[in-house]
This record gives structure tokens, C-alpha cells and sequence, in this order.
């Protein structure tokens, strides 16, 4: 699915990602039968050029495989040391689209990133400097994971907004693009509250020319990519492209369904040294240097990722920590016995598979970012509730109502009939949405 997407891009960018990803593909293989090979000697030698001497670090590069764990097992062995945060989105680390959590799982597949020791990449020094700077604090002791952002942060992200914006296009001259939605979507950008000043007047929603000119920062691909998907302009009924297909399409995998703030999915330390790549990834060109840990797990909902951060945080202000004190920060969170038994406790333990919506389980890590528990009486005793809120990120991605609620049990849970005779009790319908089940009104 990703391949139509890509054909849709400016025939410019698509060259270039095409020419990338073939010297990526060309230059050095590996496998048991010849070891370590170079499938095209032109493809090598451009690599040699792009990045000097770095054919000299990858005559010894071996990939390395992933141990995929729950958090429990992947932290065991750092007991004692602090687990520090950074930020991400969920934009997936395949097919070439170099991002996400992910980022750091490179190292052990690609050896011009196991050449440049690459454990993160950020877009702005002061960034980089700035972790290295909470690293240096805990010196030997810390260790690091991603802390993921919402379910369609990534849109923001300049190859998603490429696809999302050349399927826009490409439907606007089908003529799925109405004179009545063009104005609409027009006049929401010039009056709306948080996209008011953020484009010239002149800006055409109809016109690619602006999508590709004004698509210039990440806050101006996000209120455009929101727009695209629907949202203030009638929903599903604003919207004239897949937008949940190409957004799932370009989703880590394993972040599907994560509540956002989450810890994971990869561990990795840093060495406190910096460097400017922009010749290994443009969008995040200073590297920050270090090791991944060759592990990835599930990620852990922040109320169990970084529970003292959050204590502490209550204790001082008087509240939660919001999405400000959350990314504007860096959270920390001690790894100590008690804190790996909490992880086992809420399932995190000895294997790291996701909730799956289709199977028989109960998706205990929503209901407890939720703050749920068990709250039933009688015979219900020690049951735990069958749905839980969406988020607006969701909402937005599956165009679902205002009262709209995410099932927790999987559609095989031997009580899952009990959950829908609620819910029509109630007036609302379980319906399928994405790879999950939603209660929505009637």
C-alpha cells in the first residue's frame, strides 16, 4: 500500500528517496550463505562518497537481531540505573522511512547508522545538547526509551504529509474536492482559533502548489494534515482521502492502540557526543551517539513507565502532569525491584506482545492509563469495566462521535456479549473501527 503512495509523489522526491533507498539496498549485503558482500560496486562507491570512510567500518558490520521482550525483561538488567525519556512520534521504522521509536534499531540493521554509533536523532542542537546534558547528570547510570506522542502526531512528519497531501491532490483533480468543501476548508484556516495568521490569505487548500510551499513546518503540516482528515470540517464527511488508511500505513506497529505518553519500544544509552549527519537522515540531522540495547517491548503507559516523575510532579503542583510538564521536560524514573514487580503486576512481564483485539484478553494497559480498576460487586466482584474513553487523536483517525468509548475486552473474551448487552442497554453499538472495537451512539 505504502508503494502507491510513493508514486504519487513529486516525481523530484520521489527520485531522490528511490536513488536513497537503492545505494541504502546496494551498497553491502549480508547473509549466511556469503557472509558479508557488495551487491553493486557503483552502489558502494557512492556510498563511500556520501559518508567517508564509512566503507571501512562496514566491512565488519554483522546485522543484529531484536529480542522482542515485555518491559520487565528488557529492564531487569539495568536495575539500578535511571530510565530517562525522550521524545517521538509513532512514524514506523521500515520500508525505508527512517523515524519513530524505533530510530535506534538501525545501528544493529544499517551499517552507515552502526558506522555513525547512532542511537538518536533531533532536528535542532540545542535539543541534542540538551539530553546530553540530563545523560551527563546520571553519567554510567542512565539508560534511555522514547516517550510516544499522540496517535496521529506523525502526520506532521514531512513524508506522511507528502503522502497525505499528493492522495489530496490526486482526488481533488478526480473531482472529490467540492467548491463547498474548498471554501470551508479556506475559511477554517483563516478564522479558526489555532490556525488563524498561520497561512497568507491568498492560501488555497485546492492549490498544491500551496500544499507543497506552506507544508514548511511541522505546525503548519499538522493544522493542514488535521483538516485533510476531516476534523472540523464535517468529520468523515469533510474527508475526501484515506487518511486512517495512509496514517495506519505509516504507524509503528507496535505503538498501535498505546495510550499516548507511553514508554518504548527500544532502550538504548547515549555517549554524550553529538554530531552533525545531515548526509544520514535530513530531518534529524544531529546524532546523538550511543548504543541501542537490542531489545523492544510493548509500550508501557506512563502512569507505570514513570511513576515517581508523576508523584513527585503531584506532590509539588497539586496536579497531573500535563502534556507541557510531560515534553517540555525530561522525565525520570529510578529502575528498582519494586519497580520491575509494578511492571510484572499489570502484565508487562516475560514477553511483550500487544493487546490484540480479535483474541480473548482484557486490555488491561488502556483500562490502567485510564485509572481504572476493578470495581464490580456481587457476582461482579473484582470485575473490571468494558470500555474506556477515546481520545481526540483517536476520534480524529477513525471518524468517530463525541461519546464514543473503546471496547477493552477482545472480541473472543468469554464475556465479551456482556460488554455489548451494555452497551445497548445504554444506547450505543460496538462497532469496528481500524484494528479496534469502539461503542458509539446509536
Amino acid at each position: 500500500m505504502a508503494r502507491d503512495y510513493i508514486a504519487e509523489l513529486p516525481e523530484k522526491t520521489k527520485a531522490n528517496l528511490e536513488h536513497q533507498r537503492w545505494v541504502t539496498d546496494n551498497a553491502i549485503g549480508y547473509s549466511k550463505d556469503k557472509g558479508l558482500y557488495t551487491p553493486n560496486e557503483s552502489a558502494a562507491r557512492e556510498a563511500m562518497d556520501m559518508v567517508p570512510g564509512l566503507m571501512g567500518s562496514i566491512s565488519k558490520f554483522v546485522p543484529k537481531a531484536t529480542n522482542v521482550l515485555k518491559a520487565s525483561e528488557a529492564l531487569a538488567p539495568h536495575e539500578g540505573k535511571w530510565l530517562n525519556v525522550t521524545q517521538s512520534d509513532r512514524m514506523r521504522s521500515t520500508e525505508g522511512d527512517l523515524g519513530g521509536p524505533g530510530f535506534s534499531k538501525f545501528q544493529l540493521e544499517k551499517p552507515e547508522y552502526a558506522a555513525a554509533q547512532a542511537a538518536w536523532g533531533v532536528g535542532k542542537k540545542p535539543t541534542a545538547s540538551g539530553i546530553v546534558n540530563v545523560n551527563k547528570k546520571f553519567g554510567d547510570q542512565a539508560i534511555w526509551t522514547p516517550m510516544i506522542g499522540g496517535e496521529t502526531q506523525h502526520h506532521s512528519n514531512q513524508h506522511v504529509y507528502d503522502m497525505l497531501t499528493n492522495e489530496f491532490n490526486r482526488q481533488s483533480r478526480l473531482g472529490n474536492l467540492t467548491p463547498e468543501l474548498q471554501a470551508k476548508i479556506n475559511s477554517t484556516l483563516a478564522t479558526g482559533k489555532e490556525t488563524k495568521g498561520l497561512f497568507p490569505e491568498n492560501f488555497d487548500i485546492g492549490n498544491p502548489e500551496h500544499l507543497a510551499q506552506y507544508g514548511d513546518t511541522f505546525n503548519r503540516r499538522g493544522a493542514l494534515s488535521t483538516l485533510m482528515s476531516g476534523k472540523g470540517v464535517g468529520g468523515t464527511k469533510g474527508r475526501i482521502i484515506d487518511y486512517p488508511g495512509i496514517m495506519q500505513e505509516m504507524t509503528d506497529p507496535m505503538t498501535v492502540g498505546a495510550p499516548t505518553h507511553s514508554l518504548g519500544t527500544r532502550l538504548f544509552t547515549l555517549n554524550n557526543e553529538i554530531e552533525h549527519r545531515p548526509d544520514l537522515h535530513s530531518a534529524f540531522p544531529y546524532i546523538l551517539k550511543g548504543e541501542d540495547k537490542g531489545v523492544a517491548f510493548a509500550p508501557v503507559p506512563k502512569e507505570h513507565g514513570i511513576p515517581d516523575f508523576i508523584n513527585q510532579f503531584k506532590e509539588f503542583k497539586g496536579r497531573e502532569p500535563g502534556y507541557y510538564d510531560l515534553v517540555r521536560t525530561t522525565p525520570s524514573q529510578q529502575v528498582t525491584d519494586k519497580y520491575l514487580r509494578s511492571l510484572e503486576d499489570i502484565g508487562h512481564a516475560d514477553g511483550g506482545l500487544v493487546f490484540n483485539p480479535r483474541g480473548k484478553d482484557y486490555d488491561y494497559q488502556t483500562a490502567t492509563a485510564y485509572g481504572m480498576g476493578p470495581n464490580g460487586t456481587g457476582e461482579n466482584a473484582g470485575h473490571w469495566g468494558s470500555v474506556a474513553p477515546t481520545s481526540d487523536d483517536e476520534r480524529m483517525l477513525h471518524g468517530l462521535p463525541e461519546d464514543s468509548y473503546v471496547v477493552l475486552k477482545g472480541k473472543s473474551h468469554p464475556t465479551f456479549h456482556k460488554a455489548e448487552a451494555a452497551e445497548e442497554e445504554r444506547g450505543s453499538k460496538i462497532v469496528k473501527a481500524g484494528d479496534r472495537y469502539y461503542s458509539i451512539p446509536k
